[in-house]
């Protein structure tokens, strides 16, 4: 188990949050993806590089429960997933005013 100390930080009505791990910024990735408008998260992360996600247990597992874990994407994770997005060269759209 991992002590995160998460920092949000709101784009338009999206809550983007945010970790320093290792001394590098890393994104929740379900937040990015939800600014983005990218549905399967799971997809999205199965692309990335290993060295641009990662996993961060938040909880011991308990009985009759799992552990609790949240997935992190790097800086260069959260641009990959930008680039890939087909809205974000759509101008007017959310994941296009993210991407500026």
């Amino acid at each position: 188990m991992t002590a995160l100390s998460i920092t949000p930080f709101s784009f338009e009505s999206n809550q983007i949050r945010t970790s320093i791990v290792d001394g590098e910024l890393w994104f929740v990735a379900t937040d990015v993806c939800s600014a983005l408008k990218i549905a399967n998260v799971t997809d999205a992360l199965y692309k990335l590089d290993s060295d641009e996600k990662t996993t961060i247990g938040l909880t011991d597992s308990q009985a009759g429960m799992g552990a609790q874990s949240i997935c992190l994407i790097s800086e260069s994770g959260m641009f990959t997933l930008v680039l890939r997005c087909r809205d974000a060269v759509k101008q007017g759209t959310l994941p296009h005013r993210f991407r500026k």
